[in-house]
């Protein structure tokens, strides 16, 4: 009795899954295509299939909660490039045969000052953007939804680092961006980095340039 249940079941999923598929293909076979963003339908179909599902933010209509991540304690170091390196190692291995250009910004801005330590484990949550927005809109969104949270140097590039290895820029055109202030009050700065078409994978340091528009898809973290 209870296999004739589990294949009545999975035979519904696949009639529901099915109208759902032949909506698609109707859309996307119109005179226009798809009427609406098709590079966002993949991203929501994806993170689907991998059970990633996505949840809006309060009153936000820019922000989708993608996940939680929880980062771990991690000791003060030394601003350089091999330093650098070293905290990226994880993400050379997983992108082995990949082309990864790491910009030389990450140790420059700041060369030969000390991080401050991670004492205790903490979570930061990633949000996916809904459309294209400037730095200077999705500070002021966080603001208003109270989800704004300030990182260290340490806790930004810990956050960056984890949510690459967690194939939160997997897609390609898909963009992370993760602010941080290296002195409280201080100016404010972001890691990013971004898949191209062709394969490539940047990995940046930069000032930020509140006019600025971020890719469509990007991906940011607060609390």
């Amino acid at each position: 009795m209870a296999n004739t249940d589990v294949k009545g079941e999975v035979l519904l999923q696949n009639y529901e899954l099915q109208k759902k598929f032949n909506e698609f293909q109707r859309q996307i076979n119109q005179q226009g295509g798809y009427p609406f963003d098709f590079k966002f339908l993949l991203i929501h179909l994806q993170r689907g299939i991998e059970g990633k599902f996505l949840e809006k933010v309060n009153s936000s209509e820019f922000f989708l909660k993608i996940k939680t991540l929880k980062i771990k304690r991690c000791k003060s170091f030394e601003i350089n490039e091999d330093n650098i390196h070293q905290f990226f190692s994880p993400i050379y291995k997983r992108e082995k045969g990949s082309y990864i250009a790491t910009s030389s910004n990450f140790w420059n801005y700041f060369y030969g000052e000390k991080t401050e330590e991670i004492k205790d484990n903490f979570t930061s949550t990633i949000y996916l953007t809904q459309k294209r927005l400037s730095h200077q809109q999705i500070l002021e969104e966080v603001e208003k939804v109270g989800i704004k949270k300030n990182y260290s140097f340490l806790e930004g590039l810990s956050i960056f680092r984890d949510a690459i290895l967690a194939g939160e820029v997997d897609e390609y055109e898909t963009q992370i961006s993760i602010y941080f202030q290296m002195k409280e009050g201080g100016p404010l700065y972001c890691f990013s980095a971004y898949r191209f078409i062709s394969g490539k994978f940047n990995l940046d340091c930069e000032n930020i340039c509140l006019n600025e528009n971020l890719n469509k898809y990007a991906v940011v973290s607060f609390k």
